[in-house]
């Protein structure tokens, strides 16, 4: 067991990364505090040596709240890297392990985070440019539609996407392939169209009845489709 361990987040008050070390030795006297210099936002780690587990309670650049977690001390104390997510957005919001290891993570990181809000200052979404496909967020489906991607409120409105950003995002990209020429199908003459459900895309031609599923919750998932030359259906 390492007798020192590299640990960083990501404040998301001031979005400075916090790299700090954690020795086994403080964390047996009991909770120990990465603070960011910001003084806003705070990371808590607690070793439990009778569990041999390690409690974190880690701010989080995607959501209001910190995210609690719990992992075993060997992982904790004995991994190079470990690295652990925001459950809704896909994001990495901790790193744990070597030094030299943890601030390359967080570069990456960074790089990831600087490309994703690239992204979205280019973009601006105007939804009556999606005149070329037949399903677009609340236009999709009808309020007495039962199929599977729907998800009705007691009101009888169409419930939310899993993340309506991320659908957004993808939808507008997928129209600016198309614009350019980028997808792509057999038949080479496509009539495309797009179906949006809870949370993929589906993109196919009414022709060929080639197409793909794009799955769409993070923002991950965004970068994903932005990196793609063409967009090919099968």
């Amino acid at each position: 067991m390492k007798e020192k361990v590299t640990i960083a987040y990501r404040c998301p008050v001031c979005g400075v990364a916090m790299i700090g070390e954690i020795s086994l030795f403080a964390l047996s006297g009991g909770e120990t505090n990465l603070r960011c210099s910001c003084g806003e936002s705070v990371m808590s780690v607690n070793y439990i040596k009778s569990r041999d587990t390690v409690s974190l309670n880690v701010p989080c650049v995607a959501c209001p709240t910190s995210h609690p977690y719990q992992v075993s001390g060997s992982t904790f104390f004995n991994n190079d890297i470990f690295i652990l997510q925001c459950s809704s957005s896909g994001l990495d919001v901790c790193f744990i392990g070597d030094k030299a290891k943890v601030i390359k993570a967080v570069d990456d990181n960074t790089a990831e985070l600087q490309k994703l809000m690239e992204i979205l200052d280019e973009r601006d979404l105007d939804e009556e440019d999606f005149d070329i496909f037949h399903n677009f967020e609340k236009d999709s489906h009808s309020h007495d539609c039962d199929c599977d991607d729907c998800h009705h409120h007691d009101d009888g409105e169409t419930a939310e996407y899993f993340d309506p950003l991320v659908i957004s995002q993808m939808t507008f990209i997928i129209k600016e392939l198309y614009e350019t020429g980028k997808i792509k199908c057999d038949c080479e003459e496509g009539d495309y169209m797009i179906d949006v459900g809870y949370d993929s895309i589906e993109v196919s031609c009414d022709k060929c009845q080639a197409r793909k599923i794009l799955r769409a919750k993070t923002d991950s998932d965004i970068i994903e489709l932005a990196g793609v030359d063409e967009l090919d259906l099968k």
